[in-house]
């Protein structure tokens, strides 16, 4: 009742002592007993010792506070993504673009139209930004090569110039250079500058529109690379200069199709061992195969198709183990196709609308005319045999007959 005291709390049994959880009270003093809501603890023993309570409802006690060493622990990982981070921002600004290197990006960017597909192109080619991180650009980042330009792929961005800007040539690192899916406005290539690019190891420029001369000599193709390849196809070249050739000394595919290239195909192309795709299909090339291009042991294609050659094929050609496609449809050909296993293997389409040509594996059987073409070569190598087996006896009778004959 209101006049009446509150009687004392019962003593807890010994089973609710046993199944009472812990507690834990963290500060010197209890919460103050009697207010609404708080806890009224009795520091005494109950029953042998411990913590007791006059309420039967509470909450429990705040989490425990964690020690320094467990804190660390746990915040190890997000102070490791912070070093990265950082050591990765101190890798990528310590070897930024050099400053003539971005001159030189930013003087080609000017010399294209400003058009819509350029807008997009050079969105992210902007002054005072590291170059190397344009859209495009690769840089070296070893050595004394660090910051300079080694990749520029501008390939197939319908960007529209007068003519290819010799910014470019100032890229001396320069590995890869892509120029293709552009418009140059039928211009020329530059005829000097190339030389400049002493590592460049891959050149596209198909399909843009130069026009004129292929440049004597336009790059210095290490004998080691291994992986050289120049495009030059889709254009409206009509030359290919003899000087070219010894450039391409390192080089494993060449390809000038569908161009004007007239004249007759360069038998100096021999010296290039290590090529192993040649291309010069849909051009006005005239004149006969050269034997030459049967030292090209590494070749592994060659297509000289959509010309004007005529002719017979070389019979060597036929020794090149490698050669694995070969195109000489759409020319003047005539006589039989060389005989060997391995031609055997190549198809119909590789020979056809050669007018003269025929033999396996085209259907036309050949006739007596046109294996007389064929025979005579294999008859003046014969008699050659002959006429030196002869001499060589007769020497050695003459020689022995001198040697028995009594003095």
């Amino acid at each position: 009742m209101a006049g009446k005291d509150t009687p004392p709390p019962r003593p807890l049994c010994r089973r609710c002592r046993l199944r009472t959880p812990p507690l834990h009270i963290f500060g010197s003093e209890a919460s103050p007993a009697g207010k609404a809501g708080g806890r009224a603890f009795r520091r005494g023993p109950i029953g042998g010792g411990g913590w007791g309570f006059r309420h039967s409802q509470f909450s429990l006690p705040p989490p425990a506070k964690m020690s320094p060493r467990v804190a660390q622990r746990e915040n190890e990982p997000f102070l490791l993504v912070l070093v990265l981070l950082l050591i990765q921002t101190l890798i990528a600004s310590s070897l930024p673009c050099l400053p003539d290197q971005a001159a030189a990006l930013l003087q080609l960017k000017r010399s294209f139209s400003a058009t819509t597909a350029s807008a997009t192109a050079f969105r992210s080619w902007r002054a005072g930004t590291d170059c190397c991180r344009w859209a495009g650009i690769r840089c070296d980042g070893d050595g004394d090569g660090g910051g300079r330009v080694t990749s520029l792929d501008l390939g197939g961005r319908r960007l529209q110039s007068g003519g290819l800007d010799a910014a470019v040539f100032s890229l001396t690192s320069l590995r890869y250079l892509n120029l293709g899916g552009n418009d140059f406005n039928a211009s020329r290539l530059p005829a000097t500058g190339f030389e400049m690019l002493t590592e460049l190891t891959h050149l596209s420029i198909s399909p843009p529109s130069f026009t004129g001369q292929i440049p004597a000599g336009p790059i210095p193709i290490p004998e080691e690379s291994t992986d050289s390849k120049l495009d030059y196809s889709n254009n409206w070249f009509s030359s290919m200069p003899f000087d070219l050739i010894p450039y391409l000394a390192g080089a494993l595919s060449l390809k000038v199709s569908m161009n004007n290239v007239s004249g007759e195909v360069p038998s100096t192309f021999c010296t290039v061992k290590s090529l192993r795709i040649l291309d010069l299909s849909q051009n006005i090339l005239n004149g006969q195969i050269p034997n030459q291009l049967a030292s090209l042991h590494q070749l592994e294609s060659l297509d000289l198709s959509s010309n004007k050659l005529s002719g017979e094929i070389p019979r060597k050609l036929a020794s090149l183990d490698f050669l694995s496609t070969l195109n000489l449809s759409d020319n003047m050909l005539e006589g039989s196709i060389p005989e060997s296993p391995h031609f055997l293997t190549l198809p119909n389409s590789s020979f056809i609308r050669n007018a003269g040509l025929c033999g396996p594996p085209l259907s036309n059987e050949c006739s007596n005319k046109s294996t007389s073409n064929v025979m005579p070569h294999l008859s003046e190598e014969k008699s050659a045999d002959i006429i030196l087996f002869l001499f060589v006896g007769l020497g050695f009778g003459v020689g022995f007959a001198i040697a028995i004959v009594p003095r």
